[in-house]
């Protein structure tokens, strides 16, 4: 009787051992390998590289008790997730070569133009994203010179429609700086991006 009791308590013990050190495999990360929240291209493709057999499943409740910094995956990535999951721009800062691509996502998201400031390269984009969701063509004005010629030319590529460039810089101004006949003015550029249907700046 006392043999069995003893394998008894021993089974419960190794079993014991075996459920904590499961859990500890868990969380050595850091970070929840699948945040069911999320929507963008980019979260699905690193999730389902993911092992799925790992229950981690957050969603928006519990998302910014993730330690991005512990991960031993992709400290970018899991900051861009954490972004966007909670939708606070805050943690884009730790998302590295993602950082431009989590600010225009988030502005876009929460439907914050002022973001787009923080998108880099990614800033004419993400203001022709938010005129789109908006259906608010002066948002491109908000952009700078560069993104701002993106904006309309995007725009007017996605609508077909030239008369979008008209709120472009003409030709006018060559007239008077005759050496730069040569160069194409934006209103040109974005005219000839309508009939390419591809955005030429």
């Amino acid at each position: 009787m006392k043999r069995v009791i003893g394998l008894s308590v021993f089974a419960v013990l190794i079993v014991s051992i075996l459920a904590i050190s499961m859990v500890s495999a868990q969380e050595d990360d850091g970070y929840s390998p699948s945040l069911t929240s999320l929507t963008s291209p980019v979260s699905i493709a690193y999730r389902s590289a993911m092992d799925d057999s790992k229950p981690g499943a957050l969603g928006q409740q519990g998302a910014e008790d993730i330690n991005c910094e512990r991960t031993k995956s992709n400290k970018e990535m899991c900051y861009y997730d954490l972004a966007l999951g909670v939708q606070n721009a805050e943690y884009c800062k730790g998302s590295g070569i993602l950082k431009d691509d989590c600010y225009r996502d988030i502005a876009v998201m929460v439907n914050l133009p002022s973001l787009c400031k923080n998108s880099g390269g990614w800033e004419g984009d993400c203001y022709a994203l938010l005129v789109q969701k908006n259906n608010n063509l002066s948002l491109c004005n908000e952009a700078g010179t560069v993104y701002k010629e993106y904006c309309y030319s995007k725009i007017a590529v996605i609508r077909d429609d030239v008369r979008v460039c008209n709120s472009l810089q003409g030709d006018g101004w060559r007239n008077f700086f005759g050496f730069f006949k040569n160069f194409k003015s934006q209103r040109t550029r974005c005219v000839e991006s309508v009939k390419t249907k591809t955005v030429i700046i």
